[in-house]
């Protein structure tokens, strides 16, 4: 059986969208992000509970993206803490990528990055007409590339039926942390400094001792 929500409206108010906005409340309420500057771009809707709880400073809100790689409304380099983004509909989708590397600019080193994609890769049968769907894998390979920091990555709504049985069971499910549901939930954090590897510092140091025992002219 196919689950078909004509609207994102209609499946955030359904069992299902209230389960899905309940965990994602939970991994919310591990961050610090009350009254902190945050960017919202895309639906607000699966954050609303969390932020009834501990709400950010949000400086600059958008449902929609622009038709052009150009996001002009986003704030400066380096100037929010937390930026939250769900993919509900077809033009953050179809900005999706661009918009990943404008958040890393704008993201203060160590801040945050939340993203919500409803899974191409799930085996849950579930249609929600207004909603594109994303590979995560696609989403972790480009966020890689902004240089991003995967902090975890969380499968939400495992069974998208109404009942307390399948809500017992999402529960469960999610305790083992399993990476695909019908959604994904990243935290993506931008690094603060750049991890220097064993090559690059025994380079450093061939370069400190070729200098030192050069000839002197």
């Amino acid at each position: 059986m196919t689950l078909n929500y004509p609207t994102n409206n209609s499946f955030f108010v359904s069992a299902a969208g209230r389960r899905l906005q309940k965990q994602i409340e939970m991994m919310l309420a591990k961050e610090d992000i009350k009254n902190r500057p945050a960017v919202l771009i895309g639906a607000a809707a699966p954050f609303l509970p969390a932020f009834e709880q501990n709400r950010p400073d949000i400086i600059a809100e958008k449902e929609d993206l622009p038709d052009n790689a150009l996001i002009p409304f986003l704030p400066a380099a380096g100037s929010v803490s937390f930026a939250f983004t769900a993919v509900t509909n077809q033009s953050v989708a179809d900005g999706v990528f661009p918009l990943i590397k404008e958040i890393h600019r704008i993201l203060k080193p160590q801040g945050r990055f939340f993203l919500l994609i409803k899974n191409t890769g799930n085996l849950c049968p579930l249609h929600i007409k207004e909603m594109p769907s994303f590979s995560a894998r696609v989403i972790c390979k480009n966020l890689l590339q902004a240089e991003f920091l995967i902090k975890y990555q969380q499968g939400i709504l495992f069974f998208p039926f109404c009942g307390k049985i399948f809500d017992k069971a999402d529960d469960c499910i999610s305790a083992l942390k399993v990476k695909t549901g019908c959604f994904s939930f990243f935290c993506a954090e931008k690094k603060s400094f750049i991890v220097q590897t064993n090559e690059t510092y025994n380079s450093a140091r061939i370069t400190k001792a070729s200098v030192l025992t050069s000839p002197r002219t």
